[in-house]
């Protein structure tokens, strides 16, 4: 901004100048092109500078937190998972690939955890990791009783690299019909009828008695160096009548392309029971 204040300081100096010039008695020269120009200039770095100001300014804000707890008890859950295709191939001639799931999955109570597939070089995963930390008997901490730390961490990654697909005069369906409802719990499930993908769901729980709580999750996906060739094909992805009145988390991937990656993650870290 002081560089700015210079220059329109500047400029008006010139402009003022170029007048007086003129006037002068001396020699019959012609001088007030230059400054003309010179003032041309100034005014197009007055206004680059001022560009670059409206569009640099950044704020920033650094928060530090100092925890001085002792605690009496700790929580700890854990995920680390690489799912990773490379350098493979997979081709489908006069295929039908068909992936159904048909009145399945139903009234159920707890966890159901489900992989369907009929493609190839894939990969399907279904995760729950618990970890839990109370007192005797449950409930709060009582007064004066030392408290705990929970932590939940999820890392998971996922890659397809330098493969190749090719589907020709091919039919690939995946179907979810009246399937999934009216569950009282976690129902985790991935479908695929076709080629080289990744696909997830993570659950993972820390729970205690907690003065302290942190949930960290890193999911990286990466897709580099395919080929894909699809010619005269058809691909369905289809769900119907289904994931109704469920009571809880429910995480559902379908999938009938290829070199693809799905996820689906839930972390958790409580305080008090």
């Amino acid at each position: 901004m002081k560089k700015l204040v210079f220059l329109l300081v500047m400029i008006l100096a010139l402009s003022m100048a170029v007048p007086a010039m003129s006037q002068d008695n001396g020699p019959d020269i012609d001088t007030s092109y230059k400054y003309a120009d010179w003032a041309a200039l100034l005014v197009a770095k007055a206004k680059a500078i001022l560009e670059l100001e409206l569009l640099l300014k950044t704020k920033r804000v650094d928060i530090f937190v100092d925890i001085d707890l002792v605690g009496d008890q700790a929580a700890e859950t854990g995920v680390f998972i690489k799912a990773i295709n490379d350098n493979v191939g997979a081709c489908d001639f006069c295929n039908v690939k068909d992936a159904t799931l048909d009145g399945s999955i139903v009234n159920n109570t707890g966890t159901v955890q489900t992989n369907q597939a009929s493609g190839h070089i894939n990969n399907q995963a279904n995760v729950i990791a618990i970890s839990v930390d109370s007192l005797p008997g449950g409930g709060t901490a009582p007064a004066g009783t030392k408290e705990s730390f929970t932590e939940s961490q999820v890392v998971l990654e996922q890659a397809n690299l330098n493969s190749m697909t090719i589907t020709y005069d091919s039919d690939l369906t995946a179907s979810i019909l009246n399937s999934i409802n009216s569950n009282t719990g976690v129902v985790q499930f991935n479908q695929n009828a076709s080629n080289v993908n990744n696909q997830h769901n993570i659950i993972a729980v820390a729970v205690g008695v907690a003065a302290v709580a942190l949930n960290e999750v890193a999911l990286g996906q990466v897709n580099a160096n395919l080929k894909n060739g699809d010619l005269d094909v058809t691909r369905l992805s289809y769900i119907g009548n289904s994931i109704n009145s469920n009571t809880g988390v429910v995480q559902v991937n379908q999938n009938t392309g290829t070199l693809n990656n799905q996820a689906n993650i839930v972390s958790l870290s409580g305080t008090g029971l």
